[in-house]
């Protein structure tokens, strides 16, 4: 959600393994699923262009592990063409583990860089330092809702703003969009815009949906209030 106008400005799917497993570690494996989901989000966005309904920015998770596969760059852009959804449409968003440790991914992230992939770390900084954030062309950062929760936490408030102002600062420098997620309550979402997030996405915004109720969604603001 865009903070400042209450609109939705981006639309993520949600990874179709089973709640509460965690990404696949194998890169086979993890590679398929990231492809399932591809396809799942091209067949939703031809579904919603055939009634008139033009979708903004879309989101897909893609598990470190897919990324130690050359050809995996490749294998996505096929899916999406099969759909005529363009890649510059789509945000990918790499688990932080993929810059914990970038050399494995490194080549498969710049390739997907240059098929017009936008690249959102999905993290909160927490096990990154904030120079790796300049190793790969980012264009988003996701704060967690574990840093989230530490801001409002009285006892580890001021630690937390100071460590979430540097961060912010680091990525405005390198034109890097910040964006909070797990905004679950009035209370978060206010101390979030104090400190100037533009950005967020939790239940507090907008619940998760449906392919199929998007169109009716997507066109009403959110109250912020």
């Amino acid at each position: 959600i865009d903070t400042e106008t209450g609109l939705c400005a981006g639309l993520e799917l949600l990874p179709l393994w089973p709640a509460g497993a965690a990404a696949p570690s194998d890169s086979a494996q993890a590679a398929e699923r990231a492809l399932a989901c591809a396809h799942y989000l091209g067949r939703s966005w031809r579904e919603w262009s055939a009634t008139g309904f033009e979708a903004g920015r879309l989101a897909l998770n893609l598990p470190a592990a897919c990324l130690r596969l050359r050809d995996f760059p490749a294998r996505l852009q096929a899916v999406l063409a099969s759909y005529g959804l363009p890649a510059s449409q789509l945000q990918l968003e790499v688990e932080e583990l993929a810059l914990r440790n970038p050399l494995p991914h490194q080549e498969t992230l710049l390739a997907l860089h240059s098929l017009s992939y936008g690249l959102v770390l999905d993290g909160d900084g927490g096990d990154t330092s904030l120079g790796q954030l300049s190793q790969i062309p980012l264009a988003g950062l996701k704060l967690s809702r574990g840093l989230l929760r530490h801001l409002m936490d009285d006892q580890l408030q001021g630690r937390s703003r100071r460590y979430l102002n540097a961060l912010l600062g680091a990525a405005r420098g390198l034109g890097i969009a910040v964006i909070a997620t797990g905004v679950d309550s009035a209370e978060t979402l206010s101390a979030l815009r104090v400190i100037g997030l533009r950005w967020m996405q939790g239940e507090r915004l907008v619940a998760p949906l449906e392919a199929h109720l998007v169109p009716v969604q997507w066109p009403r603001p959110v109250r912020l209030a």
